[in-house]
């Protein structure tokens, strides 16, 4: 009995770490949302269409790391929506992989997809989720 008790609270523990991972992933890939932002703003007044390549290679920086922070939101999300049982929006997707196989991403589709996963983050259920996650881990700490 003590050994089932304990290999559910360390699925609770392992499924909590999980969602707020989840969420500090998202958080970060706004940070890179809005640097990329701000660097495509600051590019496009001091260079116009004529970006050097010690810029370009900035950009292209930038693009990998939101390129990993939107697969690893992705994934963990997908995860998430299929324990949960929402559906995928097929439109989102789209946009996703658009992002994810493009050498240089549109600043629209970043602000749509990191819309999209915060969205997902403030939907009822993902709120508890979240609420309920912090406590576990709490308590786990607290121990």
């Amino acid at each position: 009995m003590k050994q089932q008790q304990q290999n559910i609270s360390e699925e609770k523990t392992a499924t909590a770490s999980y969602i707020i991972s989840f969420y500090q992933n998202v958080q970060l890939l706004t940070h890179y949302g809005a640097n990329y932002k701000n660097l495509l703003v600051v590019l496009s007044n001091k260079y116009g269409s004529d970006i050097p390549d010690e810029e370009k290679s900035n950009l292209l920086n930038f693009c990998s790391q939101l390129r990993y922070y939107i697969y690893t939101c992705h994934v963990q999300a997908n995860t998430i929506k299929a324990r949960i049982g929402s559906d995928n929006n097929p439109a989102i997707e789209k946009t996703i992989n658009k992002a994810l196989d493009d050498l240089v991403l549109l600043s629209n589709d970043v602000n749509i997809i990191i819309t999209y996963f915060h969205e997902l983050l403030s939907a009822e259920i993902m709120k508890d989720l979240l609420n309920s996650s912090q406590q576990i881990i709490d308590g786990v700490f607290s121990e």
